[in-house]
């Protein structure tokens, strides 16, 4: 005689049974991921509640947030079941992203209350839409359980006690009323924190004078240098070899014309060539004039005086440069200014004149004071790929040159805003960037 299949009405009510009596919050989620085992064909089942880490799986006490595991559960739950409105059948493809799912089929039933929900998954075939509509009936019968916060808290309430809750909550509402109203009386300083940088307003850009190959670099970065120092010195060898093979031509083009200049004493011939000779002779000298001013410009000097700045000296040594090319630059220590950058996501109208404090973390004790000179109306983005606004800052009092290259934070005043608008007004930025009211 076959025994019969279980009834699917009887394993609900007795998963029903079981999430009543469980003792907690954990264990009723614990219990619902087991117990749908019973009713469904399933490797694993997992809960998610209110966040992307589940809160419950199968076979798993507790999910740890460290696991590889679970971390691709929570990119899965980020990526593919977050957003879903209603229940959704999953294939391998869909699951690639979790290792120990590599060809199953799963189905997803959403909380709808809230962000979370339920899935099953296991090899081979596909779950049927019946199957679908179980696990959905498993995951709203528990949805009393796994939601409540605090049921044993709940049971052994009396009437006394949620007057005093009552109590607690209109006193803390009148509270945050109160401060909410003094809030929008007092004003206080509305000011922003922003990356700065001490540079200098006075750059010279050094620039290659011809096609080479950088050959030594005379200069290291933050030396001061004169106008007409020397800075690098591109490789000479091919320009000293014409000069060597144009100069020899001349001597033998000279020893020629002498001959033919002495021969033309008495030949026609002998003087007209003396003449081609002497064409040639300065041609060769006209090229011999050249190839040395060639060889002064392998030769790169500075052309004002100041410190040197360059990202690095090994990355230029041995490169081939073309001509008009930056090798470095030459700033003025004189003319420093503060450069700030405003990020998109705090950036707030600035207007010149704007008080500024340099906190620079070569002085964590002291300030330096500067004043908004402008403030570029098109975002840039960053080296490290942020997006926002180049301002500058002029200092208010003269700074000395060792201060070149230091960099810090800057908090630029905005003028006066009330107490609650400084509170919320980074968070409603937020809010209407994420929610597009």
């Amino acid at each position: 005689m076959k025994s019969q299949a279980p009834d699917p009405l009887a394993l609900l009510h007795e998963l029903g049974a079981r999430l009543r009596k469980a003792d907690g919050l954990a264990a009723a989620r614990l219990a619902l991921v087991n117990g749908i085992q019973n009713l469904l064909p399933c490797d694993q089942s997992v809960l998610w509640v209110g966040k992307t880490v589940p809160v419950a799986s199968s076979s798993i006490d507790k999910p740890d947030t460290q696991a590889p595991h679970v971390q691709q559960l929570a990119q899965l739950f980020r990526d593919r079941l977050a957003n879903a409105g209603e229940t959704l059948f999953l294939d391998p493809a869909d699951l690639a992203g979790v290792d120990l799912y590599e060809g199953y089929h799963g189905v997803f039933v959403p909380l709808g209350l809230q962000q979370g929900g339920i899935l099953i998954v296991r090899p081979g075939g596909a779950y049927t839409p019946a199957q679908g509509i179980i696990l959905h009936f498993a995951l709203r019968l528990g949805l009393p359980e796994i939601l409540q916060r605090s049921r044993s808290r709940m049971r052994a309430s009396d009437t006394g006690g949620r007057d005093r809750a009552t109590r607690k909550w209109t006193l803390g509402l009148a509270v945050v009323a109160a401060i909410g109203g003094l809030s929008t009386v007092f004003e206080v300083p509305h000011t922003i924190l922003v990356p700065a940088e001490i540079v200098s307003s006075d750059i010279f850009h050094v620039k290659a004078p011809i096609d080479g190959l950088v050959d030594e670099i005379l200069v290291i970065p933050g030396q001061t240098v004169s106008e007409a120092q020397e800075l690098i010195r591109l490789e000479p060898e091919q320009i000293e070899a014409q000069l060597q093979i144009a100069t020899a031509e001349f001597e033998r083009l000279q020893v020629q014309y002498e001959q033919e200049a002495m021969l033309s004493l008495s030949s026609e011939a002998a003087r007209a060539r003396a003449a081609d000779v002497g064409g040639l002779l300065r041609e060769k000298q006209e090229q011999i004039v050249f190839l040395r001013t060639q060889l002064d410009r392998h030769t790169v000097r500075a052309g004002q005086s100041g410190v040197v700045v360059m990202p690095d000296v090994e990355g230029l040594r041995g490169r081939p440069v073309a001509t008009g090319e930056t090798l470095m630059q030459i700033a003025n220590p004189d003319a420093l200014e503060v450069d700030l950058w405003i990020p998109l996501t705090t950036a707030l109208p600035i207007s010149p004149d704007a008080p500024v404090a340099v906190f620079l973390a070569t002085r964590p004790l002291g300030t330096y004071p500067a004043t908004v000179i402008y403030t570029t109306t098109q975002a840039q983005m960053r080296e490290d790929g942020t997006m926002g606004y180049r301002a500058r800052a002029r200092l208010s009092y003269p700074a000395t040159s060792d201060l070149l290259g230091q960099q810090g934070v800057a908090r630029i005043n905005l003028g006066e805003t009330t107490l609650l608008m400084r509170v919320i007004w980074q968070p409603l930025v937020w809010l209407r960037q994420a929610t597009g009211i």
